[in-house]
């Protein structure tokens, strides 16, 4: 009985950190995202009044 207490434990523990991982990514993608996308505004690649979107951006980043 000690033992599956012990492993229902890991498990939980696993899970909990399994998600707040996947937090941590999306998290990045819209802040990384975001930065990029401010970047490639500043540096005038995509024209306001034309773009319909910063996906519709067709221009390409080389660094």
């Amino acid at each position: 009985m000690e033992e599956c207490v012990e492993e229902v434990g890991r498990d939980m523990e696993w899970e909990e950190r399994w998600e707040l991982r996947r937090v941590v990514v999306v998290l990045e993608g819209h802040i990384y995202g975001g930065l990029v996308e401010e970047i490639v505004r500043e540096m005038g690649f995509c024209y306001q009044r034309f773009s319909f979107g910063f996906g519709k951006c067709r221009k390409r980043l080389v660094f």
